[in-house]
Formats: C-alpha cells, sequence, structure tokens
C-alpha cells in the first residue's frame, strides 16, 4: 500500500471511529422510573426491569413461577438518587439543564426536589416559603437529618392551612452551581406524629440516598 493510500486509509478509519463513538444520548430526565419486578423461581427471587433482558444460569425443572411488581422505584436525576413507593404519582417539569423540578405523591407524603440555576440561602427560602403560607400559619424550627453517608441541617415547617395541619422539612443538596433544594411534605394526623408513608420513605432515603454529582 503507498504512503498517499495507507494515509487517506487510516484517514477514513478516524473519521469513522469518531462518528461512531461522537453520539451521546441524554436521559430523558422527564420520564418516570420503570417500575422494578420480581420473579420467584422455586423459591429464589431474581430482579427484572421490563424490557431488559435478564440472564438466569442453572438448570430448571418442573418450575413454580411467581411474578411480582417491586415495591420501589429509582429515583435517579438531578444529581441525586434514592427509591421510592412504586406507587407514588410522578410530576416533572423539565425546563433546562440548570432548572428543574420533580414531584412524587403518595396519599400523606410527597417528595419535591427543585434544581434551581441560581444560588439561594435557606433562610431566604424559608422566608418566601413562610410568606406564601402565611407566617400567622406558620411555626418554624431547626431539623436534622442523616441521608446516606452525611449529615443534613435543614428547616422543619409546622403549618396550619384551612384546619389541616401540614409538616415541611427543607434541606438544601450541596451543588457547585445554582441550588438543590430537596423538601419533604406530610400530612399527619397531628403535628406531633408522622404518617406511615412518611416513616417508611425516610427509612430508605436514610438508607439509600447518594449524591450522584456534586
Amino acid at each position: 500500500m503507498s504512503g498517499g493510500l495507507r494515509v487517506k486509509y487510516f484517514g477514513i478509519l478516524i473519521v469513522s471511529f469518531g462518528l461512531f463513538v461522537l453520539p451521546i444520548f441524554a436521559i430523558d430526565e422527564s420520564k418516570e422510573p420503570q417500575v422494578q419486578y420480581t420473579i420467584e423461581i422455586n423459591g429464589k427471587e431474581y430482579d427484572l426491569t421490563a424490557d431488559v433482558p435478564k440472564k438466569i444460569n442453572g438448570s430448571f425443572q418442573n418450575l413454580n413461577l411467581l411474578l411480582k411488581a417491586g415495591k420501589w422505584k429509582e429515583f435517579s436525576y438531578g444529581g441525586i438518587q434514592f427509591i421510592y413507593f412504586a406507587s407514588f404519582t410522578w410530576e416533572a417539569d423539565i425546563q433546562s439543564d440548570s432548572e428543574k423540578t420533580w414531584v412524587l405523591s403518595g396519599n400523606d407524603f410527597k417528595i419535591m426536589y427543585f434544581v434551581l440555576p441560581e444560588p439561594i440561602t435557606m433562610e431566604d427560602y424559608v422566608e418566601s416559603f413562610s410568606e406564601r403560607m402565611g407566617k400567622e400559619n406558620t411555626q418554624i424550627l431547626e431539623t436534622n437529618d442523616r441521608f446516606g453517608n452525611d449529615s443534613y441541617s435543614g428547616k422543619k415547617l409546622f403549618v396550619k392551612l384551612a384546619g389541616v395541619d401540614l409538616v415541611y422539612e427543607i434541606y438544601f443538596i450541596p451543588t457547585k452551581e445554582g441550588s438543590r433544594i430537596l423538601i419533604f411534605q406530610d400530612s399527619p394526623e397531628s403535628t406531633d406524629k408522622m404518617s406511615q408513608e412518611k416513616i417508611q420513605m425516610m427509612d430508605q432515603i436514610r438508607k439509600n440516598f447518594k449524591i450522584l454529582k456534586p
């Protein structure tokens, strides 16, 4: 092969390789996570995801099969990860790469997560929040909790609207740009209690919460 042809040949390879690896498909952060399933084969459980092949090694005879819908879904958006009840409703508003909102709602407990382009202080956010709720209806206390491997300090707001007690916990997730705000809303029977949904959800968040992107 001549020098000119060799250069041309390798040039084609480089261009072809570049065309092959360049496309990167972004995750659609407005799309609700898939339901996870568990298939039980002769008493042993295997996790499944819809439309994703699963290889199971071994020999099986006289199979006893049981397919169960998973109790949890995995939230992996906006640079954080945790699991939540699969029964929760899903809302997402993706305005841009730097402005996003998710709301996961159960019967009594709700998770709200905001990614905002501008830096905001906890004090300013809570002040604005209490003004919207009505300062005369709002009591603000300090709170702290541990999610995953880290401890977080936040604000707990007791709000009474039209005779209904609501409890909000507001935490700021560390980030290099803008602001990331995680809010838990609970509708307990009384302000000195928590709903069962909150008890179960917070237990999972404390165990499974991760920051995927600083």
